[in-house]
């Protein structure tokens, strides 16, 4: 087996996607190799990824934490405006069949491999994650007083735990729930006189 395999991989999708998503062009630097990979847009986005055969590795055996940790952890340099489309990558060809299907077949095993890659999330211990984030269960024992906690460091009539959106008149943390409510409701297309639809958000951690 090459030990560059999965940048030989990582190249050719990126070849793939580009052809597809024209407006789109990236300058690769997978240590010390450098890849110009254009398409029609004017912009390129530069990615640098450091141990990147490992990396790469990385992202096809555990999925998208194996891609957010590398990239967490400084493996992966990319602006930080700029890295939702080095995301795309990923996420189109994992979901766009024709795109995904037009690939090698050991590329496309590979990435749906690391598609449907659930590994923190295996039974024997998804528990103990939930557990180990959220219960206070240790601190107090009555259940409302945990709750009585978090509301307490949340200080706002909307129990959320995510960030809220701020601009330059946002003054308060609940205008910023607030703001941050207001975006994904007109994202939505829900509005005051909206009967017919609800959200229902159960999170999705970070």
């Amino acid at each position: 087996m090459h030990s560059d395999k999965f940048e030989k991989i990582f190249i050719r999708m990126v070849s793939t996607y580009v052809k597809r998503y024209k407006e789109h062009s990236f300058e690769i630097y997978l240590d010390k190799k450098r890849y110009l990979i254009m398409g029609e847009g004017k912009k390129i986005i530069k990615v640098k990824i450091s141990n990147s055969n490992e990396v790469l590795k990385r992202i096809f055996v555990e999925g998208s934490l194996g891609l957010g940790e590398s990239y967490c952890e400084g493996l992966i340099d990319v602006d930080d405006k700029l890295y939702k489309y080095f995301l795309f990558i990923f996420v189109r060809l994992s979901y766009d069949r024709k795109l995904l299907f037009s690939q090698r077949i050991g590329d496309i095993i590979a990435i749906l491999r690391a598609k449907f890659s659930w590994k923190f999330f295996e039974k024997g211990n998804r528990s103990e994650n939930i557990n180990a984030h959220y219960s206070l269960s240790d601190w107090f024992d009555d259940e409302k007083d945990a709750n009585k906690f978090y509301l307490f460091w949340l200080n706002s009539k909307y129990i959320q735990y995510s960030c809220g959106k701020r601009d330059k008149n946002t003054k308060t943390l609940e205008e910023s729930q607030i703001n941050k409510l207001s975006f994904y409701a007109k994202r939505l297309g829900i509005s005051k006189k909206s009967t017919d639809k609800i959200l229902i958000d159960l999170g999705c951690g970070w």
